[in-house]
């Protein structure tokens, strides 16, 4: 799809000028830069991404690799339970984290409960809320009630949030169940996360 100049720009990239040839900017897990006519080099990008990913923790399963449409028809099923999942992540974090620094607090006990209230949820429920036992995290400038809140400065380690942002409400009244706050830079003004709270967090594909 990146052999000419001529032919229609994917809705996921951007065309501009690198080193003074024309580029195309991909927008996936990442951003790369390649210029046009690098198919093969897009490829081969992901294949390295994957394995390095993969790397850092071959053991956690394919459960999390799951598109949520797939995990939440399991769910629904009974083929897994909302506390199966977020025991996964529980997991995953445990393996990845101390080299990604990603995480960077967590309501796991308060999230294992909510898991539990999920699934006596499915078993009684012939309409159980649309994201019912799906995990997720939020950055930790967006509030989790009693998580911190600090934006990644000093100056405000002692923060932390005594209510749900409205999309974290949002989340929590469809059923879905959040499991921590990630990284961020410093008041959000970078492009990457790093601060003197909680360091630098690492690219899980090249950490």
């Amino acid at each position: 799809m990146c052999k000419s100049n001529n032919r229609a720009r994917p809705a996921s990239s951007r065309e501009y000028r690198w080193r003074g040839q024309p580029a195309r900017v991909f927008f996936a897990r990442s951003r790369c830069v390649l210029p046009l006519g690098e198919e093969s080099l897009i490829q081969a990008t992901r294949t390295a991404s994957t394995t390095a990913a993969e790397s850092i923790a071959p053991d956690a399963g394919a459960l999390l690799a799951l598109p949520m449409v797939e995990l939440l028809g399991m769910l629904r099923r009974g083929e897994v339970s909302p506390v199966g999942v977020l025991e996964a992540c529980i997991d995953r974090f445990a393996a990845v984290n101390p080299t990604l620094n990603a995480l960077v607090a967590d309501p796991f006990d308060a999230a294992l409960e909510e898991a539990a209230a999920a699934e006596r949820e499915y078993a009684t429920s012939a309409h159980p809320r649309p994201l019912l036992g799906i995990p997720f995290t939020v950055k930790e400038m967006i509030q989790v009630s009693g998580m911190p809140l600090t934006f990644g400065s000093l100056v405000r380690r002692d923060r932390r949030a005594t209510a749900d942002a409205t999309v974290v409400a949002r989340l929590r009244a469809a059923g879905a169940i959040p499991v921590g706050v990630t990284n961020v830079p410093e008041w959000g003004m970078w492009t990457e996360s790093y601060n003197h709270l909680y360091g630098r967090t690492s690219n899980p594909h090249d950490p």
